[in-house]
């Protein structure tokens, strides 16, 4: 049987994330991973008509770990 990693995140708006900090939270070397949540992050990689920094923390996390954005590129809520 194949293992499948569900992680779940929340991030509030106003708290700090940096490249190291989503590095130690979360695990992205194990097979059938999912990387779900409310990050308060903006970016048109996930639908956003706009981006923040704290999109572009997480759009440069998931192309340096050869990431995918799962969206049907409709705008998030």
């Amino acid at each position: 049987a194949q293992e499948l990693l569900i992680q779940n995140i929340y991030l509030p708006p106003n708290t700090k994330i940096t490249k190291p900090d989503l590095e130690n939270s979360l695990n992205v070397s194990a097979p059938n991973n999912f990387i779900l949540g409310d990050v308060n992050g903006w970016s048109p990689l996930w639908g956003s008509a706009k981006s923040n920094d704290r999109g572009k923390t997480f759009e440069n996390y998931i192309n340096f770990n050869n990431l995918f954005v799962l969206n049907n590129g409709k705008s998030t809520h």
